[in-house]
């Protein structure tokens, strides 16, 4: 499956699902931007601070659009998002 068929069949899910290297994918989209992090607000309706570093996807810098991320589950945890 390639990236881009990956991201349309999660995208269709809101199910959360943790891969083996310990990363979670989620739905949101990016809401304000620095240097070094994003504001995302997930569809779980968490707004959040992520460094760009713990974001293992590619992803559109552009705002407002739902898109599909690869985070590191600690992370989400920390923030008790997972």
């Amino acid at each position: 499956m390639t990236d881009r068929q990956n991201q349309r069949f999660f995208a269709s899910s809101s199910t959360r699902i943790t891969t083996r290297d310990n990363t979670t994918k989620v739905e949101g989209m990016i809401t304000k931007e620095t240097e070094n992090a994003v504001l995302l607000k997930l569809d779980s309706g968490h707004e959040n601070w992520f460094p760009k570093s713990n974001i293992k996807s590619h992803y559109s810098p552009e705002k407002e659009i739902s898109q599909i991320f690869l985070i590191d589950s600690w992370i989400l945890e920390r923030n008790k998002i997972a």
